[in-house]
């Protein structure tokens, strides 16, 4: 297979990294998980007691994770393949270090509300997937930060025109993950 061989790939790849499904906001559904929030009343999953894997904003929140972890993997670890078609070297650096951006933050979104999480590195298949099991906190949290700092070193400061990764936001979601654990 020669997926991520192209410019176009690898923007597309990319791209889709940025879509809403993948960047649950922490309100409505997810905050409502706090005696602080919600009319007591009226008790959701959390405060009754019944939250498990089965509820849907649980089951959600870690496929889409691992969805875009599994994607970022296959931008970072196939992305040199563009430089054989003629790819700039810049172009593929920017993109790698946009994936470890988004691998960082599916890290991080995993770890404030899972702790102890499996960690991806590599493309896996399903058998593989089904038999590992949880990787200590601190190792995830290390391989988020070192994704962070990556990619904060070769992000821009900025975007024309373009909702795009920075390198401030880099180190302003390591920041965020430091500031939960």
């Amino acid at each position: 297979m020669n997926v991520y061989s192209t410019k176009v790939e690898l923007e597309m790849t990319i791209n889709d990294l940025y879509r809403i499904i993948f960047w649950p906001v922490d309100g409505a559904r997810q905050t409502d998980w706090s005696d602080d929030y919600s009319n007591r009343e009226v008790l959701v999953n959390f405060e009754n007691a019944t939250l498990n894997s089965q509820d849907g904003t649980v089951k959600n929140l870690w496929g889409r994770q691992y969805k875009v972890i599994a994607r970022a993997n296959g931008v970072i670890n196939n992305a040199k393949r563009a430089l054989e078609n003629g790819v700039a070297e810049s172009f593929v650096e920017r993109i790698t270090a946009e994936a470890r951006f988004h691998r960082a933050a599916a890290y991080y979104k995993l770890l404030i509300k899972f702790g102890d999480v499996p960690l991806v590195d590599s493309d896996i298949d399903v058998e593989t997937a089904l038999t590992m099991g949880r990787t200590d906190k601190a190792t995830v949290l290390k391989f988020a930060y070192d994704d962070f700092d990556a990619a904060a070193a070769v992000l821009p400061t900025a975007h024309t025109g373009q909702k795009r990764a920075t390198k401030g936001a880099a180190l302003a979601l390591k920041a965020r993950l430091a500031l939960y654990m």
